[in-house]
Order: C-alpha cells, then structure tokens, then sequence
C-alpha cells in the first residue's frame, strides 16, 4: 500500500469503529431507556402519577447528531495512528515457490505450503554458524500439531507436511506459536501407547514447569511424535477409524479426521 492508501485505511477503519460504537450506543441507551419509563415510570419511581405510562420519544435528528460526533471522535482519535501509518517505510517483495532469496546474508528457499491459508509459504536455510538448517514454518506445523484449516483442504495440508516431512531431520522448526503442551495432550489421545510421544510429554512439562519454550523442534522428532505426520502409520490410521466410525487409511482422510478431531477438543 502507498503512503496515502495507507492513511486512507487507518482513517476509514476508525471511522467504522466510530459508527459501530454510536449505533451499539444508541441501541443501548434506547433499550435502557425503554426499561427505565416501563419499571420505574416517567417520575422514576417517585409515585408523583400513578397509572401514567409515558410513551419513549425516539428523535432521529438527535440519533443522527449522537452517530456523527461519534464518528467524529474515531477520527480525531485514529489520526494520529494514521499519520503514523503513512510515514512508516517499508519494502514488500513479492516471492515465489522454490525461490531462492537472500536475508541476513544467509539464502532460504521459499516453500509452497498453502493449507493454513491460500498464499501461506514458509522459509528453510542454514545461517553461518548454524549445523542445522533453520525452518521458519509459520502457522503450518506446530511442535505435535498443524494449523487449521482456514483456506485450504486436508489434502492441501497433507500435502504441505510431506514437503516439511523431506526436510533433513535435523532441520530445526521454528513455527510460529509455542502451542506444543496442548498439541501434545490431544497427540497423547490419538496414539497413547507411542513412547517417543510419552517421553516428550514429561520433557514439554518440565520445560513449561519453568516457564521455558519447548521450540524450536526438529523434523526428525515430528516425525515420531506428531499425529499430523504419521496419517500414514497404523496406530494414527486406527485411532482416526475409530473417531470417524468407519476405515480411514488413505493418509489426506485420516488428516481431515484429525483436524476436525482436534478442532473440537
């Protein structure tokens, strides 16, 4: 976005705000109103006119005033983050699948990973002074879990985890949320009996304990331990089968159960 395309949004979001909050105002004020004249009467409960039940006068010049000064207070109250937002500078470079890119003098090849959502891509490289490559995942695989499905289809993410899945093992995922404590309670309901799993959960628990981050993970252990990428193994494939109530061993279908499966817990 320009500068002035930027400022024009920050303005026009404010002003939204502003209008939401005036009709969520007058709604409201109207309805407490409404309930103030029905229970306590037009004296407010004073007894002055028993038996008078006065009417509620809705004066829509006044509601037109009260929705444009509250429109008009988003807007004096977004300008200066609009301006703000104008005078930022930054650089926006389109990329590509299987591209090749250069940041912090290290090269990264741009992965194709849409499933999450359509254009989401994720970056592997090997920095100097690194022994490992570095996978930068986003909200596409997580320590014992993946993202949802906000975009994409089961088979779109299946199809993104095989690509991560053909990394070195060593290649350390570094994803975008440290949700690996409740990945691995619901990976520790889809295969109980998976000891590289079990170890992992005392190994996360400990790390939690002490207010420690359980990431970056590595391939080879999601390998082992996350559900998400073992659609293909018979303990996974049984637990799916069960959940759905029918044979699941085609590995996008037994996802699709799991996905909806954790969606749920």
């Amino acid at each position: 976005l320009s500068a002035a395309q930027r400022l024009r949004l920050v303005l026009a979001e404010s002003a939204l705000l502003g209008l939401a909050g005036s009709v969520l105002g007058l709604a409201l004020g109207t309805a407490l109103a409404a309930a103030a004249l029905k229970l306590l009467a037009g004296d407010l409960g004073g007894g002055y006119f028993p038996g008078v039940a006065p009417a509620l006068h809705f004066s829509v010049p006044a509601a037109l005033a009260y929705g444009a000064l509250g429109v008009a207070a988003a807007l004096v109250g977004g300008w200066l983050p609009a301006r703000e937002a104008q005078r930022f500078a930054f650089s926006h470079q389109p990329v590509q699948p299987q591209q090749s890119i250069t940041v912090l003098n290290t090269t990264w090849q741009v992965l194709d990973v849409a499933a999450h959502t359509a254009g989401h891509v994720a970056y592997v490289g090997t920095p100097n002074g690194h022994d490992a490559p570095l996978l930068f995942c986003g909200d596409t695989l997580f320590s014992a879990g993946c993202g949802r499905l906000f975009e994409g289809s089961p088979q779109d993410m299946h199809r993104a985890l095989a690509q991560l899945a053909a990394l070195p093992g060593n290649t350390q995922v570094c994803c975008a949320h440290e949700y690996t404590q409740s990945n691995v309670r619901f990976a520790l309901s889809v295969e109980p009996g998976n000891q590289a799993l079990q170890a992992y959960a005392t190994q996360v628990a400990t790390l939690r304990a002490a207010k420690q981050p359980t990431l970056p993970s590595r391939i080879a252990l999601e390998l082992e331990i996350n559900p998400f990428m073992r659609t293909a193994q018979p303990s996974v494939q049984q637990a799916a089968s069960q959940r759905a109530g029918h044979g699941v061993t085609e590995p996008s279908e037994c996802l699709a159960v799991l996905r909806e499966w954790k969606n749920q817990t």
